[in-house]
């Protein structure tokens, strides 16, 4: 869901490095004309058609084609380049309006020639921003709805050039909803390029900021709908722009993925705002994830404290959160259950009542262990506590128990101030149990006394996700864990930049 993820369309750029003309008869002729429609002027234009005319087999028989020799402009469409590109093309490559008016005023109906990949001259204009040429083509009767072949029209490609007047000609022309499966709509070009004055032009000329995906049954575009993508890049104005427009703020994408939940994995501060305040769903599960948990997963501190108190994990809204729950539990066990394929066979059991022993013995040392954890005695705790694992059997069966015993031991050594072994036996508890809330509740504390406040949060977050009932005390912990955070996170930001990073 990352912007890397989405790829932006691929233009090929135009140059007149070298003119491929396929045709062996009058060759020279040809690569004149286009030269001069490129580059030069109306007359050299005018004297490159009549040698063109002159020079290529068959020019003759084209020429008594006309009828009339005076309209020997209406030859123009004839001489094209190997890709297809007509004079009027070059002259749009080249910027020449003075050039296109001549071509246009000799042959009104090259206007909307396309070219191999299906593309006409004002298509090329519209890449180049070149507004002066647009409003010419669209004088001389340019169509707005030709497509290419990848079905992009020319306001899809001024909308990613970014030029304003560009656009506003085109839908006073009558173009802003156009849209194609391979192509999308103009209004997401101008959000994947990030325009936003284009994407307040298009919305302001009619625009649908949710079309086609709120139309029932219709083909979804390969890029996703435009708010998505500026939740997704971080474009906070533009998704604000699009809200204040009506865009749906639950839309889902192919991946049921919502616009809430990629601001909230991006950091978009502002447009989480935005969305929550035109109605968004906090608590929409896509994989087992909703806005909050990503907003935790990459400590966007700030998103995680506006939804810690909106989404049904922290504030008991009890349907959703056992559904939510559900969902979670899933997605934990699939990356148990893959994390374990890589893993090593633990032991089988071979004898049964043996087994049983060795199980009795480890509980009872754990036991004694919890005895002396109530009396203070922490050393002594910890000896039991390393006694029981010891006499546990190491197999698939005792898997919870020696988790139980690892997390025992490390409060034991967050007592004493051996934080290292402390974090140690913590990290095996959640690695031997990886569903288990309180494995990581004890992975938090080591990181609270080791003074890691995100480390602290991310796992007093991870062990709310898993618990089976709800703990308020722990959820209470983690909304003041995740305040803190922002404000600690807040004023690395604010800090004065360091010798290094002032010298780069």
């Amino acid at each position: 869901m990352s912007p890397d993820d989405q790829e932006k369309p691929c233009r090929r750029s135009e140059t007149l490095s070298e003119i491929p003309v396929d045709r062996e008869s009058g060759r020279e002729a040809i690569v004149t004309l286009l030269q001069a429609a490129f580059c030069k002027g109306p007359r050299e234009v005018s004297a490159g058609l009549h040698r063109a005319v002159s020079d290529t087999r068959g020019g003759e028989l084209l020429q008594a084609e006309a009828g009339n020799p005076a309209e020997i402009g209406s030859l123009l469409p004839a001489f094209k380049d190997g890709l297809g590109r007509t004079a009027l093309h070059y002259a749009c490559l080249g910027k020449r309006p003075v050039n296109a008016e001549w071509i246009l005023k000799a042959c009104p109906t090259i206007v909307d020639y396309k070219d191999s990949t299906g593309e006409t001259a004002l298509m090329m204009a519209c890449r180049a921003g070149d507004v002066v040429m647009v409003n010419l083509l669209l004088n001389f009767g340019a169509d707005v709805n030709k497509r290419s072949q990848t079905g992009v029209t020319a306001l899809h490609l001024a909308a990613e050039s970014g030029d304003e007047a560009c656009v506003r000609a085109l839908v006073d022309a009558g173009a802003v909803n156009c849209f194609a499966e391979a192509s999308g709509s103009p209004l997401q070009y101008a959000v994947m390029s990030n325009h936003y004055g284009v994407t307040e032009v298009l919305l302001q000329k009619g625009a649908d900021p949710d079309y086609p995906f709120n139309v029932q049954g219709s083909h979804l575009s390969v890029f996703p709908p435009p708010l998505l993508f500026a939740c997704n890049a971080r474009q906070d104005s533009i998704a604000e722009l699009l809200l204040n427009n009506n865009a749906d703020p639950n839309l889902q994408d192919e991946h049921n993925w919502t616009a809430l939940q990629c601001a909230a994995e991006n950091g978009a501060y502002r447009a989480v705002v935005a969305l929550l305040k035109a109605g968004a769903d906090p608590d929409v599960v896509t994989q087992g994830l909703t806005a909050f948990d990503l907003a935790m997963q990459h400590q966007n501190w700030a998103i995680a404290d506006i939804l810690k108190d909106k989404t049904a994990l922290l504030i008991g809204k009890d349907q959703i959160f056992t559904a939510l729950h559900e969902a979670r539990r899933k997605r934990y066990e699939m990356e148990a259950f893959a994390t374990e394929e890589h893993r090593e066979a633990d032991d089988e059991i071979v004898d049964t009542e043996a087994h049983q022993q060795q199980v009795d013995d480890a509980m009872k040392a754990k036991a004694d262990g919890d005895a002396f954890n109530e009396s203070g005695d922490y050393a002594l705790a910890i000896d039991k506590y390393t006694q029981a694992l010891e006499q546990m059997p190491v197999d698939k069966t005792t898997k919870e128990a020696r988790a139980m015993l690892y997390a025992s031991r490390s409060m034991m050594y967050i007592s004493l101030g051996d934080l290292e072994s402390a974090e140690t036996d913590a990290h095996k508890a959640t690695e031997l149990d990886p569903l288990w809330s309180k494995g990581y509740a004890v992975k938090a504390r080591v990181y609270k006394a080791k003074n890691q406040t995100e480390e602290y949060t991310k796992h007093l977050y991870e062990a709310c996700t898993r618990q089976k009932t709800r703990d308020d005390e722990l959820i209470s912990e983690l909304k003041k864990a995740i305040t803190v955070s922002r404000r600690n996170q807040t004023k690395q930001q604010q800090a004065p930049p360091t010798v290094v990073e002032i010298n780069g």
